[in-house]
């Protein structure tokens, strides 16, 4: 049966009604505004920069969400992967091979497999510095001053072309004023760590410095009953940071430098293989059922020996060495120029047994290298009198790595062994200027031209066949916006833009045979996207509200290809994304603070062929497909309540939940589309109880922990191989409980 095509009429109708909806809330933000008292206990204000300029949040025309470290904090934020726990239409999760491999979708675009060759569609941002590979960003946030989460294409203001989004981490920058922080903490599993800062002055007002540590063990999750293994979904890491900042008095100059250090010593995570049973009631509409082979849920035994057939230790070992630097220079009230240069080294080797038997019967494991150098010049400015703002800027951005996989079955060597190494050039030019043209409306517009050159090598363990890949790739990508301040209290906004992404070649080929080594070709991105950002009742009330239209081109499919056990990326033809996305928060009196953010995300494909192995001919399966990690709903919030103080101290409850829908992993293009091990929709609660200046010691704090405290089983991550008759699926955390008890000295945090 023909489904009926959305056409672009209907689109753009549906874009109108979002920015009619955002226009009448508007009004009524307004109007309730207009007639609300000023008292204390308004929301405090976020200072971002989004648009590489300092603007209070509620200000800039985007779909934004921010967090303090406070926020970060309060809703149970530890690592990069929780990032996604709170932000609208997110998500971001941990892949397969160790607790250090994370990926991330924004409104259901993303990148399923962290390998170096596959460039992500959202892209992570460290101070500035663009990210080439997100492996080794899973570990722990700490001394972080605010995470910003872009959503929708990023291109005239960022690094780097995104289709998807932009995650910007800021850390803590050093200051003059001295101050010290230590915090322990100490739970079940083993669990312990140890985190703190130092901060100050080194030469007078001109100079000062920072040093950051962080220490963390716990024990795994999945124990192993087998004396010589190692247990499953274990933390063994430490971090440091060494940051200093050059502002000599009166030049107009900052000067900042990091360099950061992270090394895992962790066991293999705890994905395991499963068998796929009931296989023809896919036919029938019902979702298969699988059972697990070896023990994955946490609490679970497993066995094995501590060693793959190739002799390596399963588990995961990694290094990172991050170095930065920052100069920026105000050489006239109007205008700033600043450079930006960063140089990431990261290190991988894991092996995971993926039976979780003491047969060894299927163990996976990879060696991975990445090595990236990136710079970026800017100018930040106004003109006509501050009519006019605008940015604009070069990048360069190099990197190079490489990646071995070796699979054993039943001991013996199968032929997914492959050896992928690459090498990749982009540069850049960006700008974007925004005209004031009354007091009220602000038209924008800016473009981004993109050359990137991709060099692959892929040599196949199976039969010795090698091969050489090079391509070259440019792009103008424009984008246009127009916002109107409707009142003091409430702006809309409504804009186009254009996301890319490069073609390149895959980065898990099958390893035997060339024929398919075949690259693909780029993406293009149309999003249309529309919102309003109200205030209520002198700021006790924000509401953001944004909604977004996507025509995609030549989407980037990965494809399990069963009989030569790898993967080919095909580029589908049209598919359509649309949602609606709400965040909401409120501060009702001075002891309450409330958060709700929702999402809806409907994606389908138009127009989707593929090569029939059997019949050579090529087959429409756009009916089939489905969009991957795009979950229909999404639903978070947070309520904080501040009780009376007593003579202990102040005590605080803070009660989060996530609910995410349904989603589908399926990379299997012979077989229909299913979700790996069913994993339905599922709600994790956290909790923190917290004191602050304990026992009247100002600075001081002591804290009760629960992070998915209904001990919720559900599936986190997983991979659709049904053609093969199995899947892997790596299960969620368990409930895990701690208290952490933490002191600041000084002045500067």
């Amino acid at each position: 049966m023909e489904r009926p095509m959305l056409s672009s009429k209907h689109g753009c109708n549906r874009l109108a009604r979002t920015v009619l909806l955002a226009t009448m809330l508007g009004g009524v933000a307004a109007a309730a505004e207009d007639s609300a008292e000023q008292h204390e206990g308004s929301i405090e204000q976020i200072i971002v920069t989004a648009e590489k300029r300092e603007q209070p949040l509620q200000d800039v025309p985007l779909a934004v969400s921010s967090f303090t470290s406070g926020d970060l904090r309060r809703l149970v934020v530890n690592e990069t992967v929780d990032i996604g726990k709170y932000v609208p239409g997110m998500l971001f999760y941990k892949t397969t091979g160790g607790n250090n491999r994370g990926v991330s979708f924004i409104r259901g675009i993303g990148q399923w497999d962290s390998h170096p060759a596959n460039t992500g569609r959202v892209a992570m941002y460290i101070d500035g510095i663009y990210l080439g590979n997100q492996t080794g960003m899973a570990g722990t946030l700490h001394d972080i001053e605010r995470v910003e989460v872009l959503r929708g294409p990023q291109g005239t203001l960022y690094g780097r072309n995104t289709i998807g989004g932009a995650i910007n981490v800021i850390s803590r920058k050093p200051s003059v004023e001295p101050g010290s922080s230590i915090e322990v903490r100490g739970g079940e599993h083993g669990y312990f760590e140890a985190r703190g800062h130092l901060n100050g002055p080194i030469a007078g007002e001109a100079l000062a410095g920072r040093l950051v540590l962080q220490r963390a063990v716990r024990d795994g999750l999945v124990d192993n009953d087998f004396a010589a293994g190692r247990d499953a979904e274990d933390l063994d890491r430490w971090s440091m940071r060494a940051a200093l900042r050059m502002q000599p008095p009166g030049s107009g100059l900052v000067v900042d430098y990091v360099f950061e250090h992270s090394e895992f010593d962790e066991g293999d995570s705890a994905d395991r293989i499963g068998a796929v049973l009931n296989r023809g009631w896919v036919r029938l509409g019902r979702l298969p059922r699988t059972v697990e082979l070896g023990p994955s849920r946490p609490g679970d035994p497993f066995f094995n020996s501590g060693r793959a057939p190739d002799g390596s230790r399963f588990g995961a070992d990694m290094t990172v060495d991050f170095h930065a630097l920052t100069a920026g220079w105000d050489v006239a009230p109007n205008l700033e120029l600043k450079s930006i240069t960063g140089w990431r080294d990261m290190e991988l080797r894991n092996m995971n047994d993926v039976d979780g038997t003491d047969a060894l019967a299927f163990s996976a494991g990879s060696v991975v290298t990445h090595e990236q150098i990136y710079q970026e010049l800017q100018a930040i400015g106004t003109a006509f009198e501050e009519a006019v703002e605008y940015v604009a800027g070069g990048t360069f951005f190099n990197e190079k790595f490489e990646t071995a996989q070796n699979n054993f079955f039943l001991g013996r060597p199968v032929n997914l062994g492959r050896q992928v190494d690459g090498d990749n050039d982009a540069w850049g030019v960006y700008g974007q200027a925004s005209l004031h043209v009354s007091s009220r409306l602000a038209l924008t517009a800016g473009g981004r031209y993109t050359e990137e050159t991709k060099k692959q090598f892929v040599e196949l363990f199976s039969n010795g066949d090698s091969a050489d890949f090079e391509a070259d790739f440019d792009n103008f990508s424009p984008m246009f916006r127009a916002n109107w301040d409707l009142s003091d209290s409430v702006m809309a906004y409504a804009g186009w833009s254009r996301g890319y992404q490069a073609g390149g070649f895959p980065a898990r080929p099958p390893a035997t045979s060339r024929a398919f080594l075949v690259p693909y070709d780029e993406e293009i991105l149309s999003a249309w996207d529309a919102g309003i950002k109200a205030q209520f009742f002198a700021n006790r009330v924000q509401l953001n509200v944004a909604g977004y239209n996507y025509d995609y081109k030549d989407q980037q499919i990965s494809n399990y290809i069963a009989e030569a056990n790898g993967f080919t990326i095909d580029n589908a033809g049209k598919s359509r994304i649309r949602g609606i996305e709400a965040e909401m928060r409120a501060s009702p009196t001075a002891d309450l603070d409330l958060m709700v953010n929702a999402a809806w995300n409907n994606g389908k494909f138009q127009e989707y062929t593929q090569t029939d192995p059997a019949t050579g001919r090529d087959v429409d399966v756009s009916e089939e497909r489905v969009h991957l990690r795009s979950p229909r709903r999404m639903v978070s919030g947070s309520a904080r309540y501040s009780f009376p103080a007593i003579g202990a101290g102040e005590i605080s409850a803070t009660l989060n939940f996530r609910y995410i829908g349904a989603q589908y992993s399926n990379v299997n293009p012979n077989a229909p589309a299913i979700r790996s091990y069913s994993p339905n929709s599922y709600t994790l609660w956290d909790l923190r109880v917290q004191l602050d200046d304990a026992f009247g010691r100002e600075g001081a704090w002591f804290a009760f922990v629960g992070q998915n405290v209904t001990d919720k089983e559900y599936i986190d991550f997983g991979i659709d191989l049904t053609t093969l008759g199995w899947t892997t699926a790596r299960w969620g955390l368990p409930r895990l409980v701690w208290a952490e008890f933490g002191m600041r000295f000084g002045q500067a945090r």
